[in-house]
Parts: C-alpha cells; sequence; structure tokens
C-alpha cells in the first residue's frame, strides 16, 4: 500500500517536473493558479513579458497581481472556465498600464485543481497592422483625391478590388458596382479596342513589365464614350506569381476628339487642295 502511494507521489512528482520543463522552455508566458486564482506557477517568458519578480507575484491572488482585472470581464471568464472547464481565448487584451498597456493574445483553459493561462505579446504586431491601416488610409486618401482614375485589378479573373473616387465620376459606375461585377470591364470596352487589350494583358503577363501611353476606350453609363491613356503596373506576390495589375489612367476623350476633327479638317483641306490642282491642270492644259 505504501509503495502504491509513493509511487503515485513519485508520478504526480514526475507529471510537476515535466510541467516546469515545458513552463520554461515556451516562449510564451505561462501562468498556473489554484481553484482560487492564488498564483502558484510563472515562466520566465511571463515575467519578461510583464516586467516583475517572481517573488513580488507568486502565491498572491490575481486582483492583487492584477488590481481592475474585474473590470475588463476577463476575471469573470477565468471563473467561467473553472466551473464550466470551457476555454477562454481573447485575441487581442490589452493589458492594464500596470504592466505597460501591451497588446495580449491569451488562451485560458481549466487544469486539475486549477487555471492556466498561456499568452502572447502580439504588441508589436498591432503596432504593424496600425502602421499598415495609416498607409492604407492615407493610400487612399492620396487617390480619392485624384484626378486620375486608378484601379486595382486582380491578375487572374480581372476582379476589380480598388477603385478610386475619380473612375467612379469619369464611368459613372459606384465602386460596390465594379467590385461585384468581375465582368463589368469587359462589357463596357468599346468594340475597337478589345484587340488591344488582349494585346496589354498578354503583354504584362509575359514581360512583367510597366506598360506606359496604353489607350483604351469604354462606353460609360450614361452612353458616353471614354477615351483614357493608361500607365499600368503588374504587380508579383511573394510567390514569383503575378497578382494583380495597378492602372493610372487619364481620360484624353477631348484630345482625341480635337485629333479626329483636325484630320477631318486636313482631309478636307487635301480633297480642296487636289481639287483646286486639277481644274489648274485642266484650264492649263485646254490653254
Amino acid at each position: 500500500m505504501k509503495e502504491g502511494k509513493k509511487s503515485t507521489r513519485e508520478k504526480l512528482r514526475e507529471s510537476e517536473e515535466k510541467l516546469k520543463d515545458f513552463m520554461e522552455a515556451a516562449t510564451e508566458g505561462f501562468l498556473v493558479y489554484d481553484s482560487e486564482l492564488i498564483l502558484r506557477e510563472i515562466n520566465d517568458s511571463a515575467l519578461r513579458i510583464i516586467g516583475m519578480r517572481r517573488e513580488d507575484i507568486i502565491d498572491k491572488h490575481i486582483l492583487e497581481i492584477t488590481p481592475g482585472l474585474e473590470k475588463t470581464g476577463r476575471y469573470d471568464e477565468y471563473l467561467n472556465v473553472i466551473k464550466t472547464g470551457k476555454p477562454f481565448y481573447a485575441d487581442d487584451a490589452t493589458q492594464l498600464p500596470k504592466f505597460g498597456n501591451k497588446h495580449l493574445s491569451i488562451n485560458a483553459f481549466k487544469l486539475i485543481g486549477g487555471l492556466g493561462i498561456i499568452f502572447t505579446d502580439i504588441t508589436e504586431r498591432k503596432k504593424s497592422e496600425k502602421n499598415i491601416k495609416q498607409i492604407r488610409d492615407r493610400f487612399v486618401r492620396l487617390t480619392d483625391n485624384a484626378d486620375e482614375a486608378i484601379f486595382s485589378v486582380e491578375a487572374k479573373g480581372g476582379q476589380v478590388t480598388y477603385v478610386n473616387l475619380a473612375a467612379e465620376r469619369l464611368f459613372g459606375y459606384t465602386k460596390a458596382e465594379w467590385i461585384s461585377d468581375p465582368h463589368l470591364g469587359a462589357q463596357i470596352i468599346l468594340p475597337d479596342f478589345v484587340e488591344r487589350q488582349k494585346e496589354i494583358i498578354e503583354e504584362l503577363n509575359k514581360n512583367r513589365k510597366p506598360i506606359k501611353n496604353a489607350i483604351l476606350g469604354w462606353k460609360a453609363k450614361d452612353g458616353r464614350e471614354v477615351i483614357m491613356e493608361y500607365s499600368i503596373i503588374p504587380i508579383i506576390d511573394d510567390n514569383g506569381k503575378l497578382a494583380y495589375f495597378e492602372s493610372i489612367g487619364r481620360d484624353i476623350t477631348s484630345r482625341k476628339k480635337a485629333e479626329r476633327k483636325l484630320k477631318k479638317s486636313e482631309k478636307k483641306y487635301r480633297e480642296a487642295y487636289n481639287r483646286a490642282e486639277f481644274y489648274k491642270d485642266l484650264f492649263t492644259h485646254d490653254i
């Protein structure tokens, strides 16, 4: 009987040692609380993340360690984990000012006789996400105030993923209409420019180099013909594949109309000149 009890104690000690080894090897913060939410174990990674010493927090209640935790709602969630065994997960839990307002990813789960918490410091990730959002917002502000029509189009399938306000004004279609209908561009391109569009796409896929001064014509929502001159940039993804195109286009409809009008005038002038020369030669010959 004593041997059985000793064996059980040894197994328990081995289990505790394995847990400690795991905790110290983990790069995430690891906390072990008892059923009363008294902190019993904490690993070095957790101490480093929260910036505290083991002797200052071990064997203390969670609310003594983190005053104000109740206001976040997480204290009740932890109690519920102990009561029901249902894990609790928070992808972005803002840490309390006492610990430097860090952003944490928290996973709380039930242990025999208590609660386990694994957490990861995601502060740098959140800063990066914030910076990316600021850059994206700045890009949108710049493009939405541009006079040129700007599009982002997926290379495969031609799905429009971004269109600015100038493009909405020029063509009469809203951003939602462009994005919801991947075939809209093919439906409104003028027949005289269909082959040219195919050539441009083939060239982008083959050479993967920007194309400048590409001229294409479209039929706006109100029936107007819109002639655009584009600079088109192919965007390559991390795997070296062509992901999408970005195009910046300016409206040259008025210029093209003026050119056509000038050509007509030149043609009429040449015809009139040729007739004059014909009659001049005729009269000279008769005389």
